[in-house]
């Protein structure tokens, strides 16, 4: 029997068409789509048949595509590759007016050097696209997407500051306006020249009947100087809907045409060197009768849909959504429910700016510290970093899932775990799994944290045993949680077209790098004849085989290890010439595993094809591989994380977020039988090893 035809697939074939992958940026976009395609249809399909709006889009990603620079193609890649890289501890803001700091474009490139100096990794310029004539609500009425305001400059002068500012590691922002345009927008003009399809693009209506039973739900944005929500215009001869002003017309986002519209605007703002939108007004796109129009669900489909189209065709541009709502519903627009990891990478929220002020004014900072101490753990909590069992028990809650599908499958009832910290995925698996685990094996040579796990895990007590080293046979299920990270690698380093082994030698009362030709090499040639550093895994792949051992010995089993890593593709990359090993002390993060020795916890990022060659090598089966947002997913963490409160959805979240832990950590499944497992039922990419 054939395999089902899905509209993704239909999609992908129809982008493929139109590509020459025989050109590396061709198959980029297209590696890409299948990335994020599936993001991009299941967001579309909330709110549009996507027979009317899949096809424009392919056509906008293959124009758009091919109007983008290599430079910024190459930008791409390189941050596809760090998709936190907005999320560095070093990035400092700078938000602007043109004129105001420096007339214009032409004057801000001259001021470059001077951000360069306040080490600003981040200039936002507030409103620049052109606005209307003389009232423009500050600039937030726009008339014409495509130009900037005549005394700041034109579109080119703009692609050449971005160029400058990415230069100096300044990345651009800009604001663009999603809920409404200018009376005088070129859609407008024609809507009121009588052309049906931009009448399509608005809310107008010949009398009072639907705008009254709208605003029996609506509250009015500026009642002193914009009362109602709809403004009479006698060209339309209409009552337009106007949520924030007479002049500003609300644009219709249930008519696919509008979203293709703006889909092409912001690939044209990104393929001018454009790095992050802020999503002004986002909050207002979705009109339902009966409500506020405020937040509704289909502004976080469209917000998906918006953000997958740009990672496939601009991933190094970034959305932050202005989420003018109340705090509970903020967790929304960083993605929540099924749309958790998929919608905004950021959130404007005046709430939080308030807090921030009313700290400085007040000189008291009680609630700023009630409202941040529900994010995360802080250096004083005692550890180096956050794993994900730390961060929420509906993180094991969800893996419990995914281990007891493996000891019905295996027909066994013992679960081990490698490096349990401090005993908190233990206890949240045991609570999951009560009958199902008869024993509970955790393998830890550290004392103090075998003493901490005791204490966690002291309820189930009777079930848990500690060993020091590996057990002759191995009958259940493994688990291994930022494990396979943690196994020492070796280092080397490519100098003038040389390889050489980095290893340590004393220099007077410290520690100092030293190179030694070597015959070792990675798995993969590397492109270009740049100095290169990076690692081999042996040990890591030699674990991998004494398991596989050990499982065979006794009746079988699974093991199942989630960790941030990559193909050896991506491992291997060009681009990624200075490795992987990061130190960890007291949340802060740096590359030098020589400084404060003993103090750091030092990790390298794993090779999972290397991991999976070195199991199937001896005898295991893959079941899969994928990142850690898909594999959650595929487990019901969506349904728990709408019946979880909002402090634990917003932890949650950290999970899948992409430039989280969704995209950086992957899991792979291996075992001594292969079976469909659940955890990759959806977005698998064994293939991709």
């Amino acid at each position: 029997m054939a395999p089902k035809v899905t509209e993704f697939d239909r999609a992908r074939a129809a982008l493929a068409k139109k590509l020459d992958l025989s050109q590396r940026g061709d198959a980029d976009l297209l590696d890409r789509f299948d990335r994020w395609g599936g993001d991009l249809i299941e967001g579309l399909q909330v709110t549009y048949e996507l027979t009317d709006v899949i096809g424009p889009l392919i056509d906008i990603m293959v124009d758009q595509h091919g109007k983008r620079s290599e430079t910024l193609r190459q930008r791409d890649r390189e941050r596809v590759l760090n998709p936190d890289w907005f999320q560095r501890p070093d990035t400092i803001g700078y938000v602007c007016y043109t004129d105001l700091f420096d007339k214009d474009l032409k004057g801000l490139a001259n001021r470059v050097d001077y951000l360069k100096k306040l080490k600003v990794s981040y200039l936002h310029l507030l409103p620049i696209l052109e606005p209307r004539p003389g009232e423009s609500d500050g600039g937030y009425a726009v008339m014409n997407y495509r130009a900037l305001r005549k005394d700041l400059g034109t579109m080119a002068e703009l692609a050449a500051v971005a160029e400058q500012l990415h230069t100096s590691g300044i990345s651009l922002t800009l604001d663009l306006v999603l809920n409404h345009v200018a009376m005088e927008h070129e859609w407008a003009e024609k809507a009121k020249q009588g052309d049906q399809k931009y009448r399509d693009y608005f809310y107008a209506y010949p009398d009072r009947e639907i705008p009254d039973q709208f605003e029996q739900s609506l509250p009015e944005v500026f009642p002193d100087f914009a009362p109602g929500n709809f403004t009479w215009n006698p060209e339309m001869e209409a009552w337009v809907w106007t949520t924030f002003n007479s002049y500003q017309w609300d644009v219709n986002w249930a008519n696919p045409a509008v979203f293709c519209e703006f889909a092409d605007i912001i690939a044209n703002l990104a393929n001018h060197g454009v790095d992050c939108i802020r999503l002004d007004a986002i909050a207002f796109i979705w009109k339902r009768m009966g409500t506020i129009c405020q937040g509704e669900p289909e502004v976080h489909a469209i917000t998906q849909a918006l953000r997958a189209f740009s990672k496939i065709l601009t991933p190094s541009m970034i959305y932050k959504a202005e989420a003018i709502v109340g705090p509970a519903q903020v967790g929304a627009y960083l993605g929540e429910g099924k749309h958790a990891g998929k919608v905004s990478d950021m959130a404007y929220h005046n709430s939080l700016m308030v807090q921030i002020w009313s700290a400085i004014a007040a000189k008291d900072a009680k609630l700023l510290e009630l409202v941040m101490a529900r994010f995360g753990a802080m250096p004083a909590s005692g550890s180096d970093f956050v794993t994900a069992p730390g961060l929420t028990p509906l993180f094991g809650q969800t893996l419990a899932v995914q281990v007891g599908e493996a000891l019905e499958k295996t027909a066994t009832s013992e679960v081990f775990e490698f490096g349990a910290g401090t005993g908190a995925l233990a206890l949240q698996l045991l609570d999951a799994l009560g009958d199902k685990v008869r024993r509970y094996t955790i393998i830890d040579l550290s004392g103090t944290l075998r003493a901490r796990q005791a204490q966690t895990l002291a309820a189930h007590a009777h079930k848990v045993r500690w060993l020091n080293a590996w057990p002759e046979a191995i009958e259940g299920v493994v688990v291994g949680n930022e494990v396979l990270d943690a196994m020492p690698v070796q280092l080397l380093v490519r100098q003038s077209g040389v390889w050489h082994e980095r290893g340590v030698v004393t220099e007077g009362a410290g520690l100092a790098w030293a190179d030694r030709p070597t015959d070792l090499r990675p798995p993969l040639d590397i492109e270009g004849d740049q100095d290169y550093l990076t690692e081999i895994h042996p040990q890591g792949e030699a674990f991998i085989a004494s398991l596989a051992e050990r499982l065979q010995a006794g009746r079988g089993g699974a093991a199942f290890f989630l960790d941030y890593g990559f193909p050896e593709a991506e491992y291997y990359h060009p681009q990624r010439h200075m490795g992987t090993v990061m130190c960890h002390h007291l949340h802060e993060a740096d590359d030098n595993p020589l400084d404060k020795v003993g103090l750091k916890d030092i990790t390298a990022h794993v090779n999972f094809t290397g991991i999976a060659l070195a199991a199937q090598n001896a005898g295991l089966q893959v079941l899969g591989y994928t990142c850690q947002a898909h594999f959650l997913f595929n487990l019901g963490l969506t349904q728990r994380m709408e019946q979880a409160s909002l402090p634990e959805r917003v932890q949650a979240a950290r999970l899948v977020n992409e430039h989280e832990m969704g995209e950086l950590f992957k899991v792979i499944g291996l075992a001594t039988q292969e079976w469909p497992a659940q955890g990759f039922a959806h977005g698998d990419r064994t293939h991709r090893l």
